[in-house]
């Protein structure tokens, strides 16, 4: 199957598939999510380089399905298992890439940060998924170079502009 396809597929893959949710999500519209964040943390200056690598973050996805955070999270084969196989599946389609330390860090807080931010949406909308936010809060200064009181008040502008909607 051609790269092009496989990309194209992987978007309409459906996240929180194991959760109620309102609506739905697919893995295309969370990637604009974190490709949103991304310029916001690079001040509309992020590198090319990483913008591709965010537009490809959840490609292998097509091939593994998307493996529910909570099970990741838990089991340390589990996780190390899907990122083998996702990796390879990343390199055999051309969208494995090279990226600097800082540059891995920066899409996995966008990744993490999107995924808080849905949950928040869905908290507003009157869906208790608040244990996910909780989750990704902390993790997220673990991950970045961001502090906790940034990231809290990224989500407090979040959670702000919600209310005026």
């Amino acid at each position: 199957m051609k790269v092009l396809s496989i990309q194209l597929r992987a978007g309409k893959i459906k996240r929180w598939h194991t959760l109620p949710i309102i609506g739905e999500q697919t893995v295309a519209d969370h990637t604009y999510g974190v490709c949103q964040i991304l310029r916001y943390l690079y001040d509309n200056k992020c590198p090319p380089c990483l913008l591709t690598a965010a537009l490809d973050h959840d490609v292998p996805e097509w091939y593994t399905g998307d493996i529910p955070y909570g099970s990741k999270k838990k089991s340390h084969s589990l996780r190390r298992g899907i990122a083998h196989l996702e990796e390879q599946y990343a390199k055999d389609g051309g969208t494995l890439h090279d990226l600097t330390i800082d540059e891995k860090r920066a899409l996995k807080f966008a990744d993490l940060a999107e995924m808080g931010f849905f949950a928040m949406h869905q908290w507003k909308l009157g869906n208790d998924v608040m244990e996910v936010v909780i989750n990704v809060l902390k993790e997220l200064p673990e991950i970045s170079k961001i502090s906790a009181t940034e990231i809290v008040r990224l989500f407090e502008e979040f959670i702000e502009d919600e209310g005026q909607r």
